[in-house]
């Protein structure tokens, strides 16, 4: 060690060689001392913040006080976080939609206490899941602007609007617990494709016209709801308030599960119906919280459906003291997916700097 300190004074091209050889060593030494002593650590965890509620990586800046943003390595993914989530469950990619089906099944079991009646109407019926949403008109083009939160007064309203006007069309919109969205039912899979409102957000809304042969359904659905809520009185107070217009809902669904035996999750963390649902489905244990994950060292996911439904702080702290081996973090970006790898040596790499995040928004 003297000699390489003082050829390090001789030469300040060896420093910062000299201090990460140094840490590394360190770093090996109470990782192994710490692992003698310690329970087996999780080996992998995931942690993915849904975007179909509206959440936006950009809404919240400080994960953490930006500490696993600092140490960890992000990069931008094509995919939505909700495309994610279904291929680490061994969901076929392209049934991400199949979101509503997975909704509809947790809150049954949120409101009746069992999966059993969720699980039959699961066989036999397909769902839409009904969003409201806003458009913008620019020159000839329609955009999708926002995923709009309801009041509770709000969504009560417009129920009570549309299932007055399709009620002779034999369409009901079945209330959601979170009054944030509704369901509709189908008897049979329906020949259309429909896409998730997230993967549209902020674009022109035409490359993403449902097609096939039934797409009649859905633009009958999206057409009438725009003709009720056109100068619907909720949204001049809306508009008084300084609030996105609610002028259209966007559907989406009519997905089948195929969940692939060889799951690469070995249980979930969370609370709400969706993650009820996905558990259910795929048969995986649920934790409600991370006092347990001791138990089940391989790879965990935790889900939200909001940025501040995560303790960043925790997670950074119990990579940094090595309780996981590994965490990735996939967080809503418009319509792609931010992801931050953080592993422990990462937590030590004092020298790394906050990256500038406006490249990835």
């Amino acid at each position: 060690m003297y000699v390489l300190f003082q050829m390090a004074n001789e030469s300040k091209q060896l420093q910062p060689c000299i201090i990460q050889y140094c840490l590394v060593a360190v770093f090996s030494i109470t990782n192994v001392i710490d692992t003698c002593r310690k329970p087996p650590p999780i080996m992998h965890l995931s942690v993915i913040v849904l975007g179909y509620l509206g959440s936006q990586f950009k809404d919240t800046p400080h994960l953490g006080g930006s500490q696993i943003v600092r140490f960890g390595i992000s990069q931008l993914r094509e995919e939505l976080p909700e495309e994610i989530l279904m291929q680490l469950l061994g969901v076929h990619a392209d049934q991400a939609c199949s979101l509503a089906d997975a909704l509809y099944l947790g809150e049954s079991i949120v409101e009746q206490g069992s999966a059993i009646s969720g699980l039959h109407a699961l066989d036999t019926q397909h769902h839409l899941l009904v969003q409201p949403v806003s458009l913008q008109v620019q020159r000839d083009r329609v955009f999708l602007s926002e995923i709009v939160r309801l009041s509770a007064e709000e969504y009560e309203v417009l129920s009570d609007l549309f299932n007055q006007h399709f009620a002779e069309e034999g369409i009901k919109f079945i209330q959601s617990t979170t009054q944030q969205y509704w369901f509709i039912e189908l008897g049979a899979a329906l020949q259309c494709n429909t896409y998730l409102a997230q993967k549209a957000i902020y674009q022109d809304v035409h490359p993403f016209k449902l097609k096939g042969l039934d797409a009649k359904m859905f633009n009958k659905i999206m057409n009438e709801t725009q003709m009720l809520l056109h100068e619907h009185p909720i949204n001049e107070r809306r508009q008084a308030q300084q609030k996105a217009a609610v002028n259209s809902v966007w559907c989406s669904g009519n997905a089948r599960f195929s969940v692939d035996p060889e799951k690469r999750v070995s249980a979930l963390v969370g609370q709400g119906a969706l993650i009820k649902g996905l558990a259910r489905y795929c048969q995986l244990p649920l934790l409600a919280d991370f006092h347990s994950l001791n138990q089940l060292p391989e790879h965990v996911l935790v889900l939200s459906e909001t940025m501040h439904g995560v303790d960043w702080n925790q997670l950074f702290q119990m990579v940094k003291k090595r309780t996981v081996n590994q965490l990735t973090i996939y967080l809503p970006n418009m319509n792609h997916t931010l992801q931050i790898q953080l592993s422990p040596w990462d937590c030590w790499k004092f020298w790394k700097r906050l990256p500038n995040l406006e490249q990835f928004i």
